[in-house]
């Protein structure tokens, strides 16, 4: 039996395993592979959806099924299917997007659905995006949206995004979604109860994890709940304040391997 047996590990992508352009450093990948050799069970929990998520890791030693959509998706990557997912219905949300873009007429707003980014605006990220992503982003009409929905994202700039947080906030539909932020430009709208914390906890009971035995690592917002649900918790020394605060564990920044970082302070 491997020293890491019976282990969990989830790590946030975005500031924490990938490096500013995108790739996993040779220190994180030995790292993951000798705890995944060691019997330790190794995901990635997300904002973003499967298809990214897959293509940005191609390689790294995945073991267990990953989290995506920051929480509404729980997805197999050696079977290619979801295990469970926590959706919006269009039908739910037609009224609130309605109401919210026309109080903010310069908000971009994304409906992630299960194989596209339906846009209802133009949006600055698609310019942005690497070439292999650009075509699962789609602008379309509101009718044309499936009725399976797994996040709501608004764009725009820091005080835009500020106010339509706080517009949400007070509105009366905010019982029945969850609100976060994955970066300071970037509002999330999810289901109520579903976070990158309800993927770890679904996790570690369909793995047999005991819950001291999960680790999670993350840098920003959206990875509160994961880091409060973890037995261990680590952030990057890029993280929010708020992040760093909350973690048992301070690591390297996110350029110098915070994931290896983290797993040789547990397993030194």
């Amino acid at each position: 039996m491997g020293k890491c047996e019976g282990y969990l590990l989830l790590s946030d992508l975005d500031g924490t395993l990938l490096s500013r352009d995108g790739t996993i450093s040779a220190r994180n990948r030995e790292a993951i592979a000798t705890f995944v050799a060691e019997g330790g069970r190794f995901g990635i929990a997300t904002g973003r959806a499967h298809y990214s998520t897959t293509s940005l890791t191609k390689g790294l030693a995945i073991n267990s099924p990953i989290v995506v959509f920051n929480g509404s998706g729980i997805y197999d990557t050696l079977t290619g299917d979801f295990l469970q997912t926590e959706c919006f219905s269009l039908a739910a949300l037609r009224d609130l997007l309605a109401e919210t873009m026309a109080a903010f007429p310069d908000i971009e707003v994304l409906l992630f659905e299960r194989h596209r980014v339906a846009m209802l605006t133009d949006c600055f990220w698609l310019a942005h995006m690497p070439e292999q992503e650009r075509p699962y982003f789609q602008r379309v009409g509101i009718d044309a949206v499936g009725d399976v929905i797994f996040k709501v994202v608004f764009t725009a700039d820091v005080a835009l995004v500020s106010r339509v947080r706080a517009y949400l906030e007070q509105h009366p539909f905010r019982r029945k979604i969850d609100l976060m932020l994955a970066s300071d430009s970037c509002l999330e709208l999810l289901p109520l109860g579903v976070t990158k914390g309800s993927g770890l906890r679904m996790l570690a009971r369909r793995l047999g994890i005991a819950p001291e035995k999960t680790m999670a690592i993350g840098d920003y917002e959206n990875d509160a709940e994961m880091l409060r649900t973890a037995g261990i918790s680590a952030a990057p020394a890029n993280a929010t304040e708020e992040i760093r605060a909350l973690a048992d564990l301070v690591v390297a920044h996110h350029q110098e391997g915070a994931v290896a970082d983290f797993l040789e302070k547990v397993f030194a």
